[in-house]
């Protein structure tokens, strides 16, 4: 989400009005975000200030992170704030100061084979091997699942690092987290 010049939100994504009208442990009040825990505001509001600071030419941080605590006993979420350069234009009423990124850790990133395909040139069967092991199946794992022999995979794992330019699976696994292929899915509880 971005803020303006008094730490007021000006724009938001879906996600982080999904995050903040659940109400657990972050909310708006007056336009602004604020963590309920007495230590966890200060530390955010301090946060957002100083990123919108730098902007302003006030301060020199370059951001700050945050663990913020769940009423509801899930895992924290992970807030950042980061100066935007110029105080950019949004439109002729909001200028935004600082952008704020929160992480909601009970959300898990899922790889859209459709997207591997068109990002990599990746066959269907390359597509579905690389989401295995994104979900972190062994090649072996994959074969059981995908009915195929060590045989095939191995030779869809070498199309796909081929592809993808990488030398091992780790280094694949660590490109595809990194690409523009991220689409997140909430997780099942």
């Amino acid at each position: 989400m971005l803020v303006d010049e008094d730490a007021r939100i000006v724009w938001m994504n879906g996600e982080a009005e999904r995050i903040l009208s659940r109400d657990d442990g972050l909310s708006v009040r007056n336009r602004r975000i604020v963590a309920h825990e007495p230590d966890q505001k200060a530390e955010v509001t301090a946060m957002i200030g100083a990123a919108v600071g730098t902007t302003l030419g006030k301060d020199h941080t370059a951001g700050g992170v945050a663990l913020v605590s769940r009423p509801s006993g899930k895992d924290a979420y992970q807030l950042s704030t980061t100066p935007v350069s110029a105080a950019g234009v949004l439109s002729n009423d909001y200028r935004a100061a600082a952008a704020v990124l929160i992480a909601d850790p009970d959300r898990e990133v899922r790889t859209s084979q459709e997207a591997l395909t068109e990002l990599y040139d990746f066959t269907a069967q390359e597509s579905r091997v690389a989401t295995a092991l994104l979900e972190g199946q062994t090649p072996r794992e994959i074969g059981e699942s995908l009915r195929l022999t060590g045989n095939t995979i191995r030779t869809h794992l070498k199309h796909v690092y081929s592809k993808a330019d990488v030398r091992g699976q780790a280094e694949l696994v660590r490109k595809l987290m990194r690409g523009l292929a991220e689409v997140a899915r909430p997780r099942k509880n």
